[in-house]
């Protein structure tokens, strides 16, 4: 088999969720079927930069579009280079894909979220339009979780027989640390004093919940405030900016909630092992991935009791109702004021992350290759 894939999220130089679980998925397979050969296409300029690095039979490709203006790359470049290199197949794992593709395709679909705005804005038509139409010609479809594959099916009209689930897994890099050394540091690089944690992945998209999570967090006894810290993690400027309007409506300051952006990469094992608690009540996942990355490292969950969330986090989390802060303040409570609790729950995670694993993704994925592309 040979592979042609659009990698352009794995080679950021900052790759987040698409790229991250791209990085995994190749880096297992191409381990175990080691007669097969992977080109993986990006833009990124730096030609030394590589996550793939050892693995002999993935040849990673730089290829551009110069003057570059309106997804050209994907439209033109794109399949000229499939054309050109006659793959076995072309697998394109960000939900679009060209609308001239010279060679089979492997659509990989990880949500539908855009189309479950109120309002759809004109960049949610017409990723609805790309996606539906990749969805179309696809000879295969992968998607994260059996909630996606019903919504694929269900908006497509998609033969089910033409939709896999491949669920992720935690990272290989998110580890439960126990150092104390380490996780000291950490605290002090990011200024969250001796205080018991409570994390949260936030941003600006509503979608993440964070304005509801912050005024259930104002909504619990000071006394419980006093000794634990709602920490934030992954704020852009201005959904800082819309963060600290809330927090001084609700009379909180940065002994209560600690507002972070973006953190290095090799600190997000740290939080979540310093954190006793994840709080990630999102509106709407096509996977949840924090979710088992909190199993790992051993921190109590609160997750939504819709969308993909609870087929990730089964009995092993509480599940509330992510519209009502009512329901979010009461969890954060219990588990706060429950150690028992916790620790029950830490138990849970623990046996639900040990059901998914890489080795058993990439082999998924083999299946899929071997049976509709060979």
């Amino acid at each position: 088999m040979n592979l042609l894939v659009d990698a352009r999220t794995a080679f950021d130089p900052k790759p987040r969720g698409i790229g991250k679980t791209l990085i995994q998925l190749y880096r297992h397979v191409a381990a175990i079927r080691d007669d097969w050969r992977f080109t993986l296409l990006h833009r990124n300029p730096d030609r030394t930069h590589n996550p793939f690095e050892g693995l002999d039979n993935i040849r990673p490709c730089h290829i551009e579009m110069p003057g570059d203006r309106m997804g050209l790359w994907e439209k033109i470049r794109l399949p000229l280079t499939t054309l050109r290199r006659r793959p076995s197949l072309l697998h394109c794992p960000a939900n679009t894909a060209p609308r001239l593709c010279p060679a089979p395709l492997l659509l990989t679909i990880h949500d539908l979220i855009p189309m479950d705005l109120p309002d759809l804005s004109a960049q949610s038509k017409l990723f609805e339009t790309h996606v539906r139409r990749a969805a179309k010609q696809a000879r295969h479809i992968l998607t994260p979780s059996a909630f996606s594959a019903g919504r694929i099916e269900t908006c497509y009209g998609i033969d089910p027989k033409r939709i896999s689930v491949l669920p992720w897994a935690a990272n290989d890099d998110m580890k439960l640390t126990e150092d104390p050394e380490s996780l000291a540091a950490c605290r002090t690089r990011h200024f969250l004093g001796d205080q018991k944690l409570v994390l949260m992945f936030a941003a600006e998209d509503p979608r993440k919940n964070t304005q509801r999570v912050l005024r259930a967090w104002g909504a619990l006894p000071e006394s419980i405030r006093l000794h634990w810290r709602l920490v934030l993690v992954g704020l852009n400027d201005r959904a800082r900016t819309r963060v600290d309007s809330t927090l001084r409506e609700l009379n909180l300051d940065s002994s209560s909630v600690r507002a972070l952006g973006y953190v290095p990469r090799e600190d997000i094992p740290l939080l979540m092992s310093l954190a006793d608690i994840l709080c990630f009540p999102s509106l709407s996942e096509g996977f949840g991935l924090p979710i088992l990355d909190a199993f790992v490292t051993r921190t109590a969950v609160i997750t939504s009791n819709c969308s993909s969330l609870p087929e990730v986090a089964g009995d092993a989390a509480i599940l509330v109702d992510p519209t009502c802060g009512d329901a979010i303040a009461d969890a954060l409570h219990k588990l706060i004021t429950d150690p028992r609790l916790r620790a029950n729950y830490v138990q849970k995670g623990l046996q639900r992350e040990a059901l998914y694993h890489w080795q058993a993704t990439a082999t998924t994925f083999i299946n899929v290759i071997e049976t509709h592309f060979s």
